[in-house]
């Protein structure tokens, strides 16, 4: 993991803080979706970590949230 503009010091803290039990607001329709995906892109670019396929590869990452149990 790559942190372009830290400002702060950083740790990883291993334990749960909150576990979301019905999704976040940018994946109720595809709308919001398409509005989140289009805000990742531009932190990608901004951020110089990647481009589309960063994109692409993050929102299939996330394709089995969508599927039945």
């Amino acid at each position: 993991m790559v942190i372009a503009r830290a400002t702060a010091p950083s740790a990883f803290i291993p334990e749960v803080f909150y576990k979301m039990r019905l999704g976040g607001e940018s994946s109720r329709d595809l709308g919001r979706i398409r509005r989140k995906s289009l805000e990742d892109y531009r932190a990608i670019g901004r951020n110089g970590v990647g481009g589309a396929l960063t994109l692409a590869a993050k929102n299939l990452s996330k394709l089995g949230q969508f599927l039945p149990r």
